[in-house]
């Protein structure tokens, strides 16, 4: 079955027409997630810099980076409709900028620039109490925002959040967004913006997640159908995972999720990747491990129960970003791109191990068998979008457990986002004699949750490795406090 391209919206005007194509993938799944749950992970995410521009430089240039944005991702101002290609489940619609006054509005309209400081855990936090859409003065929807903020008194700390539909905001291209408005900023050999083909931007409108990854894989009816199985076959597991709590005091505000974040020193974290490097372990390995178990010390298995028990992690997540294939791999292809694979650490496993340590080895080794599986299948990268095509979330997300932790690992972030940048544009080519027009600080970002889920996040940046916890007020501060150090312990425990 091919996969639906964009096309040209029924009744739009011939000389100025609208496009539109249906969510597919990760895109769908986010969204229906988002509708059947009050909004559940829509995010909010950004950097803080420093900067030698003045508050009015950096407004215009921001401007100016945002209508270049605009170009090369048109997704950025993209609506969401539904009854276009199905009665319930919604659809892209783009209509180009046709004339330079529509350019200007809408760089109005999704820009906001707040002068009053505002620390940004506080702001995150805030954000994700405010559901969307944005509704405009004229009615219209908006799914994209981006704020220019002050985190501190300091005059030269600035700060660039996006806040949006996870449709949109996955980790990866919300990252790559974020450096491409530095790099159109520090970039003096660009064309005039007016200059640019308006009106023929579409065309960078992102494909599907068939199409993309380089249409559909001729494994499908073997190696495509045997993941499927092997994917129900875990989600139907008739034990529930095992989580760190399974009766909670009911959740008092909707949305607003506290942040725990520890960082640990760059000694700490070179010796934690020195010894994931000697050992043949990724750090998805590791934290996932030290997830599980944490889980198990802080919530013993129940006696006749141990064979049965087991934590799993139902959404762990694998980027598309590396299967992409040209000319889908451009840095503008700004939409959700993963796919959610199940992996588990049965408590049987690990428990008959002497020692912690040899316990988080053997999880490591477990985790990293079903993820060599999972990588090695082709048709791994479209699985979610034969998920969503055969059976999408109309109804909700069932749960047979809504107390778990979930787990994403966002990597080096300097691989996508440079945290030095000189003024003529090439991070790549930044010598310590320069002086930097931007210096990156660190990434900040959190989601709105409606359920209890715990949601685990870490990444390096400046040579430290961060994990972050967010959890509703249902959870007490002194439970998530304790599963931070344990995690933490455990972490530090592969270096030992």
């Amino acid at each position: 079955m091919e996969e639906p391209q964009w096309s040209i919206l029924a009744n739009s005007p011939a000389d100025t027409p609208t496009y539109t194509r249906p969510l597919q993938g990760s895109e769908l799944f986010a969204d229906q997630v988002m509708l059947s749950q009050d909004g559940f992970g829509e995010c909010c995410m950004g950097i803080t810099f420093t900067t030698t521009l003045t508050s009015e430089e950096l407004r215009g240039k921001t401007k100016e980076a945002l209508a270049r944005l605009r170009f090369h991702a048109p997704i950025t101002a993209a609506a969401l409709q539904a009854g276009i290609h199905d009665p319930q489940l919604r659809s892209w619609i783009y209509t180009p900028v046709y004339d330079p006054t529509d350019l200007e509005r809408w760089v109005s309209e999704v820009l906001t620039v707040l002068d009053d400081p505002v620390d940004p855990s506080t702001f995150i936090q805030n954000m994700n109490g405010n559901k969307l859409p944005y509704v405009l003065p004229d009615g219209r929807a908006q799914y994209l925002r981006l704020y220019l903020m002050r985190p501190s008194a300091t005059l030269n700390e600035f700060g660039f959040f996006f806040h949006g539909t996870h449709a949109l905001m996955d980790a990866h291209p919300t990252i790559v967004a974020l450096s491409l408005l530095l790099e159109y900023m520090t970039s003096a050999d660009l064309p005039d913006i007016a200059g640019l083909s308006w009106g023929t931007e579409w065309e960078n409108l992102p494909a599907g997640p068939i199409t993309s990854t380089g249409g559909r894989r001729a494994e499908w009816d073997v190696d495509g159908n045997a993941l499927m199985a092997k994917v129900v076959g875990i989600y139907s597991n008739p034990t529930p995972p095992h989580s760190l709590r399974t009766n909670l005091r009911p959740i008092a505000v909707q949305g607003r999720p506290r942040r725990l974040v520890v960082e640990l020193t760059a000694g700490e974290t070179l010796n934690i990747l020195q010894a994931l490097k000697r050992l043949g372990f990724s750090f998805t390995n590791l934290i996932e491990a030290a997830i599980a178990l944490s889980i198990y010390k802080l919530n013993p298995v129940s006696s006749g129960t141990e064979s049965e028990a087991h934590v799993t992690f139902g959404s762990s997540v694998i980027s598309l970003g590396r299967s992409l294939v040209a000319p889908h791999a451009s840095r503008g292809h700004f939409v959700s791109r993963f796919v959610l694979v199940p992996v588990s650490v049965p408590w049987r496993d690990i428990s008959g191990a002497g020692g912690e340590k040899a316990r988080l080895l053997i999880a490591m080794e477990k985790l990293k068998e079903q993820y060599t599986e999972y990588l090695s299948n082709p048709c791994t990268p479209q699985l979610m979008a034969e998920q969503m095509r055969l059976a999408p979330p109309r109804d909700g997300m069932p749960m047979s457990n809504p107390y778990v932790s979930t787990s994403s690992n966002l990597g080096k972030l300097e691989g996508e986002l440079p945290v030095l940048w000189s003024p003529n544009g090439d991070a790549s080519a930044y010598r310590e004699s320069d002086a930097p027009l931007f210096r990156v600080g660190g990434l900040h970002f959190g989601h709105r949750l409606t359920l209890p889920t715990l949601m685990m996040h870490s990444w390096t940046i400046h040579s430290r490795l961060f994990i972050q916890a967010q959890a509703l007020d249902c959870w007490d501060e002194d439970i998530l406090q304790k599963y931070m150090q344990e995690i933490v312990r455990s972490i530090l425990m592969i270096a030992a």
